[in-house]
């Protein structure tokens, strides 16, 4: 009767799962960093723009709302995705 080895070694389907994992945190790392405020930050700037002139204070408003609304959703993708990679490392063995 053979005896199973007693290396230390990860088993070959562990080193892939941590892999495929590894990769996995890393595609949402990079979609984080893709996440660029500068279109909201411009509309906001522009909003305020309009704001100055005395017909368009309202639909100043209404574009900085949207300016800040935009930010905020991508805020929101950059926690759901920092979330995502918490519960990747997790997974991992």
């Amino acid at each position: 009767m053979r005896l199973p080895p007693t290396t230390s070694q990860p088993l070959p389907t562990t080193v892939k799962h941590n892999e495929v994992i590894n990769a996995k945190i890393a595609t949402k790392e990079q979609q984080i960093a893709d996440i660029s405020q500068l279109g909201p930050a411009v509309v906001i700037i522009f909003g305020i723009l309009v704001c100055l002139t005395i017909v368009g204070i309202i639909l100043g408003l209404i574009i900085i709302g949207a300016g800040i609304w935009w930010s905020q959703s991508r805020e929101n993708e950059k926690t759901k995705l920092k979330n995502e990679i918490i519960e990747l490392e997790t997974e991992l063995e």
